[in-house]
C-alpha cells in the first residue's frame, strides 16, 4: 500500500522541510534534511518512509491481536493515543 501526501512545511528561504503523508488511516511526518555533507548523519526520504511505514504496520498488528483482559478492564493503549492525536490542546 502507498501512502498519499497530504502538506509540506517549508524553511524561510523556500526549502522543504517537513512532509506529511497519510498510511493506512495514520499520518506521518517525514524530514528533508538535503545533502548537508561533511559527514553529517542524515536519514534518506526512502529509509524514513519505510522506517514510519513499518512502524504504522506494527501498531495495527498488534491492535488486531487479541486484547488481554485485566480484572474486567482493558486498557486500549493505541487507541487512546489515536484518541490523544486527535484531542486538540
Amino acid at each position: 500500500m502507498k501512502a498519499s501526501f497530504i502538506s509540506a512545511t517549508r524553511t524561510y528561504d523556500g526549502k522543504l522541510k517537513n512532509l506529511i503523508y497519510s498510511y493506512r488511516g495514520y499520518e506521518y511526518m517525514i524530514t528533508d534534511y538535503g545533502w548537508y555533507g561533511n559527514g553529517s548523519v542524515s536519514e534518506s526520504l526512502s529509509f524514513q518512509h519505510k522506517q514510519e511505514q513499518n512502524r504504522i504496520d506494527k501498531i495495527i498488528e498488534d491492535k488486531n491481536k487479541p486484547q488481554k483482559e485485566t480484572n474486567g478492564f482493558y486498557f486500549d493503549y493505541y487507541e487512546w493515543c489515536k484518541q490523544l492525536e486527535e484531542t486538540e490542546v
